[in-house]
């Protein structure tokens, strides 16, 4: 118990854990490994973990354009092997897109909520200004980015809660209501994948315990460019 109560994890940490989950997840859909398919609900630590630090990026980078600038270009350079990985190969920049084009468009909502509420002057109305998460959610959808429209929806609101145990909650709560598969287990009675809410649980535990440090090492570039990179190792393995 001492041990849990003194555990400390940095962002370094958990986006090494969000990134091993995500391999886990990626290998078992690309590859089709039993054995990886099994450890399938492991893989949803991963997105939370990044929503989560998608929005601590937009609360303390000094730079937003250039955050967003690598959003944008790392989603455009991933989809070629996304396409290739989960798509069949067809090559689309506007249709079934990666995780990089939600976290981008939940990054842009982000500042045009905040862009909105400084343009109202009148307090009791600055509500309005989160009616512009809807045009970012629409075009998720759209696009159907990774986790589309609700993804959008999930990272703006982990910005805005200031106050950090209600982050948690809702980090907690609006990952399992929004991205667990209850289409397959209400509407089809798959029980069996209400195990994939066990991954979203784990990463809202995890996210409990960062210290609110970096770390000791950054490696900023290594988060950015893994994404493409094991996709295409992914790919090859197929053809082994």
């Amino acid at each position: 118990m001492s041990l849990i109560r003194n555990l400390k994890l940095s962002a370094f940490q958990l986006k090494l854990i969000a990134l091993f989950s995500m391999l886990l997840d990626h290998a078992a859909k690309i590859t089709g490994n039993e054995i990886l398919t099994f450890m399938l609900p492991l893989g949803r630590i991963a997105w939370p973990v990044f929503a989560y630090f998608t929005a601590e990026a937009m609360r303390f980078t000094r730079n937003r354009f250039k955050y967003l600038m690598r959003l944008a270009i790392f989603a455009i350079i991933s989809e070629i092997p996304f396409d290739f990985a989960f798509n069949d190969g067809r090559v689309n920049f506007l249709q079934n897109t990666n995780i990089f084009y939600t976290l981008f468009l939940g990054a842009l909502a982000i500042m045009s909520v905040e862009w909105l509420a400084n343009k109202i002057s009148m307090e009791d109305f600055k509500v309005l200004s989160y009616l512009m998460i809807a045009p970012f959610f629409l075009i998720a959808n759209i696009l159907n980015t990774d986790y589309a429209g609700f993804g959008v929806f999930f990272i703006v609101m982990l910005y805005f809660i200031k106050k950090y145990n209600l982050r948690l909650l809702a980090m907690l709560l609006g990952s399992i209501i929004l991205f667990s598969p209850w289409d397959n287990i209400i509407l089809y009675h798959e029980f069996n994948m209400i195990w994939f809410s066990v991954g979203l649980l784990i990463a809202s535990l995890l996210i409990y315990f960062y210290n609110g440090e970096k770390g000791k090492h950054s490696l900023k570039w290594l988060f950015y460019t893994f994404y493409p990179l094991h996709l295409i190792l992914l790919i090859l393995t197929t053809f082994i």
